[in-house]
């Protein structure tokens, strides 16, 4: 999808996908890096998306509160 389609739906409309990578595979460091946060940098971004009216799987984020 282009960027202008993008800006021209709803934000009702609008979609966002968080992957988080584990490298290397099947070591038990899903989500980490060095001096970061992952999972409680992705808790704030979906707080702020939650403000701006996205709707939020609840059910996803609540584990991470």
């Amino acid at each position: 999808m282009l960027a202008h389609q993008l800006a021209k739906k709803r934000t009702a409309e609008k979609k966002l996908a968080i992957t988080v990578f584990s490298f290397p595979p099947d070591k038990g460091n899903v989500g980490t890096a060095a001096y970061l946060n992952v999972f409680g940098s992705i808790y704030r971004v979906l707080q702020v998306r939650s403000r701006h009216r996205h709707k939020i799987n609840t059910a996803m984020v609540s584990r991470y509160q």
